[in-house]
């Protein structure tokens, strides 16, 4: 089951390039991400909860499924080849490192 919601109206200006996305360092994949999930949480943990999500982070697009192994695939079906950021809807996201 996948779904997927546009959540944000973008201008093509916003819209990263594979090329852009090669040169972003995966700190700021993370730092974006997290402030995207902070945005989107409320709306996603009250009927998601325990899912994956995976947000576009130029756009705030993003993809939910319940399978963590299958919301890469289905990310890179909704967004080609382009840099997302994963995490489980409603757990406290855990670094390490």
């Amino acid at each position: 089951m996948l779904l997927y919601k546009q959540i944000v109206s973008i201008e093509k200006e916003d819209v990263m390039t594979p090329q852009q996305a090669e040169s972003i360092p995966v700190d700021e994949i993370v730092d974006r991400g997290n402030k995207w999930y902070a945005q989107l949480s409320a709306a996603l943990e009250k009927e998601h909860w325990g899912e994956f999500v995976a947000v576009r982070i130029d756009t705030g697009e993003y993809v939910i499924h319940p399978d963590e192994y299958a919301i890469g695939d289905e990310f890179e079906k909704a967004f080609g080849d382009i840099p997302g950021f994963v995490r489980k809807i409603g757990e406290q996201l855990r670094l390490f490192g």
